[in-house]
């Protein structure tokens, strides 16, 4: 092969690149790259905004969330073919979700802005990093059951062992009990928090969202760990916000690629359709919210379509008014460009409560928090403007609702309202698993008897951590908490 250089450039040339190259390096020192920040500029406030974005895209609205609405018979698309809508997954299915969104993009990224907050003494990052850590290591345990963190940071590490999910979960209280901590110093310090896109840098908000995260998992482990997990959730529910106005919801913006996380799944790959289940299950107790989740047929009905059949668009009533047809009501609360995606609310707050006094006999207390749960619901609703209602309105459809006298009519109602209340989000796929309810039809078309128990492990850990990865059946193979 001849020599490039020869061949392409004559010595004039190469003296005049030398001269020039010689010169660039004097102004600009071409040794740094100017679109490649250095570690000194990647600040706290520089981090921060990255990880709630994708946390907000990848975990609260994405994969984990359509799985959990189809899953549990929130939603339906079209078809009849093997796929997530038919209860099959497949190992190449989750690569993304296990490395890239968990835990590169928001795991990785979240201990950096622990690591760097604690070399600045920024407590108040530090706390906040703590307690993404241990939301997104929730779902890691969630899904997966065990899976790697004492050692998946450590790079002197190839091949790292997977923690129990009891041990993730007490890993996941520890961080969310010392992030608490630290919040309350930074408060104290009137630390100031910059690029905080969830909260506006409200730190009491986050640390009510900490208790609020507490009471979930509280409540997730009371099969798993016994009743007293009932008292903790109640008590971490005193800590946690009272009203609303503690919602964590992350807004998207209306434009292309920053919008909501729905709206880009539906754009990109098919329609998304009200389940036949979820209507017949809002119908029977003439829940007003049901018109605020689907649109309505031009005769004024709500349609459900069925996974795992063809559904036929113009006559099926969808969850957006992207692609509708024959649409009467211009909904704006879920499925529009700039809705939110919720990190927690209020109203799954109430229902924590509202069963762990049912786990306590206290029959009373949980009719009361179980219906301040779906109040609080249908006035989020209404505050995006899809719904109206007054406090009548809100009082007469309370009334309506018959509180049972037995722990599983009991437990059933509650978890069927949170499940109602949870619409598109990834919780009601947990409760199902947890406690049986609602419950919700295998697809007509499905290629498995029954709803898979957890996700299977993902490509590469299956081929290059044999050892340590364990052999699982992501079809029957319970997760730990599930021991009712």
């Amino acid at each position: 092969m001849k020599n490039l250089y020869s061949t392409y450039l004559k010595p004039s040339t190469i003296l005049l690149l030398a001269l020039l190259l010689q010169g660039c390096s004097d102004y600009l020192d071409i040794n740094t790259n100017p679109d490649s920040p250095s570690d000194s500029q990647v600040t706290e406030e520089v981090l921060l905004p990255g990880i709630l974005s994708g946390f907000s895209y990848e975990l609260v609205g994405g994969y984990f969330a359509r799985t959990s609405s189809l899953w549990t018979a929130q939603v339906a698309v079209t078809g009849e073919s093997r796929g997530l809508s038919t209860l099959v997954l497949q190992d190449t299915d989750v690569n993304n979700s296990w490395e890239f969104s968990l835990y590169t993009s928001v795991l990785k990224n979240a201990k950096l802005l622990e690591q760097k907050a604690e070399i600045n003494e920024n407590i108040g990052y530090a706390g906040l990093a703590k307690v993404i850590q241990a939301y997104a290591l929730s779902i890691i345990a969630d899904f997966w059951d065990a899976a790697p963190w004492s050692q998946a940071f450590d790079p002197s590490i190839g091949k790292p062992s997977f923690d129990s999910q009891e041990d993730l979960y007490l890993a996941i209280d520890t961080l969310l009990e010392d992030g608490i901590t630290e919040l309350v110093g930074a408060m104290e310090s009137s630390e100031t928090i910059e690029g905080d896109i969830l909260y506006g840098g409200d730190l009491l908000k986050w640390r009510e969202m900490a208790y609020a995260l507490r009471a979930r998992y509280a409540m997730r482990l009371v099969y798993a760990k016994g009743q007293g997990q009932a008292d903790l959730a109640i008590g971490y529910v005193e800590k946690s916000f009272s009203s609303n106005d503690g919602n964590a919801s992350f807004v998207f913006e209306d434009k292309e690629s920053a919008n909501n996380p729905w709206v880009q799944w539906e754009d990109k790959w098919t329609d998304v359709f009200i389940n036949k289940f979820m209507v017949e299950l809002m119908e029977s107790n003439q829940d007003p919210r049901l018109s605020a989740y689907a649109l309505q047929q031009t005769d004024g009905n709500i349609v459900g379509g069925e996974n795992g059949t063809v559904i036929q668009l113009n006559g099926t009533s969808q969850v957006s008014i992207r692609t509708a047809v024959g649409a009467l009501n211009a909904n704006t609360y879920f499925v529009e460009n700039d809705s939110s995606v919720n990190w927690f609310s209020f109203d799954e707050l109430m229902f924590i409560a509202a069963e762990g006094y049912l786990f306590k006999g206290d029959y009373g207390n949980a009719e009361l928090f179980m219906k301040r749960g779906v109040r609080a619901n249908l006035e989020k609703i209404a505050s995006q403007g899809v719904l109206t209602f007054d406090d009548s309105d809100i009082d007469d459809y309370l009334n309506s609702i018959i509180f049972p006298t037995t722990f599983e009519a009991g437990q059933k109602m509650i978890i069927e309202q949170k499940y109602i209340a949870g619409f598109l989000q990834i919780e009601p796929y947990n409760d199902y698993r947890r406690t049986g309810y609602p419950e919700v039809p295998l697809p007509v078309t499905a290629f498995n008897n029954q709803i898979p128990e957890r996700f299977p492990y993902p490509t590469n850990p299956i081929l290059n951590n044999t050892e340590n990865v364990p052999d699982v059946n992501y079809v029957t193979d319970k997760v730990w908490w599930n021991q009712k």
